[in-house]
């Protein structure tokens, strides 16, 4: 970490992490940005193709360990009204992301909420193999043309010392507008936020 990123950032990188692990904080960025991007095209290449994937579909992928996303957890989110948004390379699921309207749980125990001007982005994952294709950029773009459901502002949240995420959701023109985050103390949540966030109606909660 050290190496790649500085005395400075790798130091705080430690030092965040070790206040997460055995004093329960964690602080975050909040990033936004403004829905319907320009569409550069989804030339995606031979083989590929990117769409909105229904219930069925995505049952049928969870028996793939390698893309993270079990048969509760796409039953809990359908139940909600989310949406996943994925690239198939020749039917099978290599890169995707969930897009939701509503609060929605952030763990076993938390919740994060927004205003009705957001959507908030959660869970995504590009397979191995196919990092560095800009997938979950074109996945962004195609979801603002066909997953608005009239919000203005796309809303996710980076913690504060993870810099390779960072530096990935800045491509997408994404900036920080906010902080929020937790402190589990005695096994109790006191959750805070800044004006920003607070802008966005975006906070950590214990429903």
């Amino acid at each position: 970490m050290i190496e790649r990123w500085g005395w400075l950032r790798g130091s705080y990188y430690y030092l965040m992490r070790a206040l997460g692990k055995y004093c329960g904080l964690v602080v975050c960025h909040l990033f936004a940005r403004p829905i319907l991007l320009p569409d550069s095209g989804t030339d995606l290449g031979p083989g590929r193709e990117i769409r909105i994937l229904t219930k069925e579909q995505l049952l049928a992928f969870s028996d793939d360990p390698a893309l993270q996303m079990d048969k509760a957890f796409i039953e809990t989110a359908d139940s909600r009204g989310d949406a996943c948004c994925g690239v198939l390379e020749e039917g099978r699921l290599v890169a995707y992301v969930w897009r939701t309207f509503v609060a929605t749980a952030h763990g076993d125990e938390l919740f994060v909420d927004f205003n009705e001007k957001c959507r908030y982005g959660y869970k995504s994952l590009t397979l191995p193999a196919y990092r560095g294709q800009r997938l979950q950029i074109l996945i962004s773009e195609y979801t603002d043309k066909y997953l608005t459901r009239g919000r203005q502002f796309h809303i996710f949240f980076v913690e504060t010392h993870n810099f390779p995420s960072i530096v990935a959701v800045k491509k997408e023109d994404a900036v920080v507008v906010g902080h929020a985050g937790y402190w589990k103390l005695f096994g109790r949540y006191f959750c805070f936020r800044s004006t920003g966030a607070a802008r966005y109606g975006f906070r950590f909660f214990v429903p």
